[in-house]
Order: structure tokens, then sequence, then C-alpha cells
């Protein structure tokens, strides 16, 4: 998957469809590392706290949980299967 910003949702809300999507299309299973804040604030050129909202945006839907490590978030718990629609 790709991520595109366009001017239809926040910069967050995008961010937290895509993470979303990349669980739904199974890029992301339950043990997985996530990409690092920084990679994706440098990846996409959005700061580190959009990226953080995101990740937590996507846990507060309640289908995902996420283990926090040092410096790294892992996919820890998937409770449905539902693509994102906006």
């Amino acid at each position: 998957m790709e991520l595109k910003f366009d001017h239809k949702a926040t910069k967050v809300q995008q961010l937290t469809d895509y993470i979303q999507g990349a669980i739904f299309e199974k890029e992301l299973q339950v043990g997985d590392k996530l990409p690092s804040i920084n990679y994706l604030s440098r990846k996409y050129c959005v700061s580190r706290d959009t990226v953080f909202k995101a990740f937590f945006k996507t846990q507060g839907d309640r289908a995902y949980r996420f283990h926090s490590g040092k410096k790294l978030f892992r996919l820890q718990t998937i409770y449905k299967y539902s693509p994102v629609t906006r």
C-alpha cells in the first residue's frame, strides 16, 4: 500500500486509514513491528506528533491493540477485520 495525502481528510486520519488498511490487507499481522514514528515521519514529511496521533487513533477504534516497547510499537491484537471506508 502506498499513501498519498489529499485534502479530503486530515493527515492524521489519512495515516490512520493507511495503518488500518495495512492491517486489513495483512501487510501487518499480530506480532509485527510497526514502522517507527521517525521512519513514517520522514517518509511522508509529517511531524512525529502526527504519526503518534495516528497510532493512538488506530487503537482508539478498539479493533487493534499495539504494544509499545523500547522505541517500537508492535501489533498485539486484532479484534475485527473490516476495511476502512471514508
